[in-house]
């Protein structure tokens, strides 16, 4: 309780009022569960009797007759659950400060109270609404899909409006069932999970380790790495998807056949220009290290996130931060504050929030050191709201170390007086 009155509280401080909705999720947060519907005025028995039996030990609700447990049922969503009459005396009790639901959030509450708070609404829920629920979402979808390929009707013309009612009642059936099945019947989900595995298994070996092999074949090896292959290669087939890709759109969007070879034909001579140019290298070789080093950080959970691992022994929480490309910052407010703590910011950028979160080390890149820098004054054009304050090397902003390296720049360098550099950090204990 006192929890929950101490939430309210920071909840009126940070935004000057409460609603319904922060008194709901602050309840669901402290995993405070409302009594069923038909139990509601046991309950309020049980209370009125102080919640003690005659031994003096406290007392469970007492049960009610069936049609009694009706009547409390039918009397507590009409007039409200314990939820909803909070609801109202707070409006009342605390004027200014708490701002009663509105009529539709009152509404959701009552008929989610009847779905999850009775017997019957949560059989219904789980066996009947939500898998053929999920059947009829899947169809929606599927139509969808088709009408987008092939085209769909007039709005408003008879054929919208039967394909509006067209439902396979049949594959309505069947995929409820599959659904039904998956939720409940745990041998089918286990049955489900091993096929799943055989099916990866052999789609992983067909288009991954198949291909693989063949690649790695001696003679495919030399041809790869033959002249004429290695021209086809990047002035053909490089820029060929850009070309079909601009020219597919253009058909998609009804515009005449020659118009769209032409405007593919020109973006594939654009591509093929571009892509073997200097700048064309130098953003290719931007994007694939960025993508490459994404998928690293999505591969081992540390995007805008936090791990804990163990090195040589020793407990090390590791942060991923990509903002400010990516939001929200990592939340560690659960992260442990006894080990090392480690960030890989992409951008120096966030060592106000690294200093803020009690990171010890934080390693960045992002700048290059300015790429270009002359004798005396370093650097001049930095990508960083800092300006060229962290550029490169190493900074103290307590508690916080930042180390920016200049990196390499890939294989065509844009530097002058700016060497890269490949940094080997080795820590140790205090």
């Amino acid at each position: 309780r006192d929890k929950v009155i101490e939430e309210l509280i920071d909840r009126v401080v940070e935004h000057g009022f409460i609603n319904i909705g922060d008194l709901r999720d602050i309840l669901a947060r402290n995993r405070l569960k409302l009594p069923d519907l038909p139990d509601a005025d046991s309950v309020k028995e049980s209370e009125a009797d102080e919640g003690k039996d005659d031994s003096g030990s406290p007392s469970s609700p007492p049960r009610l007759p069936f049609f009694r447990k009706v009547l409390s049922g039918v009397k507590t969503f009409l007039f409200g659950d314990e939820l909803l009459r909070a609801n109202r005396r707070l409006a009342v009790e605390l004027d200014g400060v708490y701002r009663r639901g509105e009529i539709y959030l009152r509404w959701l509450q009552r008929l989610s109270a009847a779905a999850f708070g009775t017997q019957l609404g949560r059989w219904l829920t789980l066996y009947v609404a939500l898998p053929f629920g999920c059947s009829l979402a899947l169809l929606k979808v599927w139509d969808e899909v088709e009408d987008l390929l092939h085209g769909s009707p007039p709005e408003g013309s008879d054929e919208a409006v039967e394909a509006a009612k067209r439902l396979d009642p049949v594959a309505f059936a069947l995929i409820g069932l599959f659904f039904l099945a998956l939720f409940h019947i745990a041998p089918f989900r286990r049955f489900l999970q091993k096929a799943s595995g055989k099916l990866w298994r052999a789609l992983r070996w067909l288009f991954a380790e198949m291909p693989s092999r063949f690649l790695h074949h001696p003679w495919v090896t030399r041809l790869l790495q033959s002249g004429p292959w290695l021209f086809c290669y990047q002035f053909v087939l490089k820029p060929l998807p850009w070309g079909m890709l601009s020219a597919l759109i253009l058909l998609y969007l009804r515009v005449p056949l020659s118009l769209s070879l032409g405007v593919g034909a020109g973006v594939f001579a654009l591509g093929s220009f571009t892509l073997n140019s200097r700048l064309g290298f130098y953003l290719e070789e931007m994007g694939t290290d960025y993508l490459a080093r994404t998928w690293q950080l999505v591969r081992a959970d540390l995007v805008n996130n936090w791990q804990e691992i163990e090195v040589y022994g020793e407990p090390l929480v590791v942060v991923g931060h990509e903002g400010p490309w990516l939001h929200p910052a990592p939340d560690l407010r659960a992260c442990p504050r006894e080990p090392f703590r480690l960030c890989l910011s992409h951008t120096p950028d966030n060592i106000r929030w690294a200093r803020s979160h009690g990171v010890d080390l934080m390693l960045s890149g992002h700048v290059h050191g300015g790429q270009i820098r002359f004798p005396l004054f370093g650097s001049v054009l930095v990508p960083s709201r800092y300006g060229r304050r962290y550029d490169c090397g190493v900074f103290s902003e307590s508690p916080t170390l930042l180390h920016v390296s200049r990196g390499v720049s890939g294989d065509h360098p844009v530097r002058y007086l700016c060497r890269p550099e490949a940094t080997l950090l080795t820590l140790r204990r205090a």
